[in-house]
């Protein structure tokens, strides 16, 4: 299946108020999501935080499910766990659902709540010293 139509009947499915399940593919989020092998449950996005997974679709019709780093008004800034660059000014309106739980090799890990945030935290901090590593080097 095309990942436009996973998409579109994961957000008919969460519009709806039901809870969808995806398996992650890709490396962007990792450690924490391991492609092909982790499974996300997911939901509406009523309202949306800071460092929240949020699943959406860019406007080249690519999808993604990417944590977020700063919420404007209408729009989102959002980044994978594993890379150092921030998609600026996600449309809101672009958001099909917040992952709320995670499981990899059957274990299963709340994406909601203290620690995860935490978690959170710390990735996003990671890229920013990463990133004055580099330009101390350069």
């Amino acid at each position: 299946m095309k990942n436009d139509d996973v998409f579109d009947l994961i957000k008919q499915r969460v519009d709806r108020g039901a809870r969808a399940e995806l398996t992650v593919t890709g490396i962007s989020m990792m450690p924490l999501f391991k492609d092909g092998v982790t499974m996300v449950e997911l939901t509406a996005p009523a309202k949306i935080k800071k460092y929240d997974i949020v699943l959406y679709k860019r406007k080249n019709g690519a999808v993604v499910l990417h944590r977020v780093v700063k919420v404007a008004k209408d729009s989102l800034n959002c980044r994978g766990d594993n890379e150092l660059v921030t998609e600026k000014g996600v449309d809101k309106s672009l958001v099909a659902a917040l992952a709320v739980r995670a499981e990899t090799e059957g274990k299963s890990r709340k994406l909601q709540g203290f620690s995860h945030r935490m978690y959170g935290r710390l990735r996003v901090l990671r890229r920013t010293a990463l990133r004055m590593l580099r330009g101390k080097r350069g």
